[in-house]
């Protein structure tokens, strides 16, 4: 069986009905979806979609909606994760893509979600997007939760041995299977096995052979073939490790 880490479902039943799409990730045994939230109102609606069966949420703001960040904001995240639903704190982060004039704003956002995940012993889910050094340093300073998880991973390998001295799982998406993104996928190979997971970030990233097309759950099963091979290790067995490191993090 397997366990998608990191999915965004309130995003990708806008495109086709949920039911469908939870039926197809069951035909490939993905018994298990976390969905993140961006925002307190889609925390609120990731949450509400766990009344189907397998699916769980984490609430957070995403950094890219954290303009203008005030403290207030967290509150409707704090009381979302009083709900045993919602298993992690995320996805939260630093993004330096695209605009970079509120990165005070990101930090502040960053460090209020770091001390809810401790407050609440929940994972928190870590986005980064050409900020891996600057995302290091703020958990390094701040102290990192017991439970942490880097999603989509994209560092180099220095990058890699920092985040797992912090005690960081190490999440993998479609991207790794990629043709160009060999030495991504190398770099999995380096992570040890309690600390591997996959994911699909559906319905962004979706992997080879799907590519052009919306992504979804069931595809999650593309990322951990790729990555399963290029570890030496046998598919069926990696399914089940991710899983249990999956069920692990989040205290499932």
């Amino acid at each position: 069986m397997w366990f998608d880490s990191h999915c965004h479902l309130h995003t990708v039943a806008e495109r086709e009905p949920l039911e469908e799409v939870l039926l197809r990730a069951r035909g490939e045994r993905v018994n298990d979806v976390l969905s993140l939230g961006l925002d307190a109102v889609t925390s609120q609606q990731v949450l509400d979609l766990t009344a189907h069966e397998g699916v769980w949420a984490g609430a957070a703001f995403h950094p890219s909606e954290t303009r203008g960040w005030q403290n207030s904001w967290i509150e409707p995240i704090d009381r979302l994760l009083d709900d045993p639903k919602v298993v992690a704190v995320g996805e939260t982060g630093i993004d330096h893509y695209w605009d970079r004039d509120f990165d005070s704003d990101q930090e502040a956002a960053f460090r209020a979600h770091i001390e809810l995940s401790k407050k609440h012993d929940k994972a928190l889910v870590i986005h980064t997007r050409e900020s891996l050094d600057a995302t290091l340093a703020i958990v390094n300073d701040a102290g990192a939760p017991d439970r942490l998880v880097f999603h989509c991973w994209s560092g180099d390998a220095g990058q890699l041995a920092s985040a797992l001295q912090l005690g960081s799982y190490i999440s993998f998406a479609g991207n790794s299977t990629f043709k160009k993104n060999a030495p991504l996928r190398d770099l999995a190979a380096l992570v040890p096995s309690d600390r591997i997971l996959v994911e699909t970030d559906a319905p962004y990233l979706t992997p080879e052979p799907h590519r052009g097309k919306s992504n979804e759950p069931a595809f999650v099963v593309h990322v951990g073939e790729a990555l399963a091979h290029v570890r030496g290790e046998d598919v069926e067995t990696f399914a089940e490790t991710t899983t249990h490191n999956a069920r692990t993090l989040f205290g499932l």
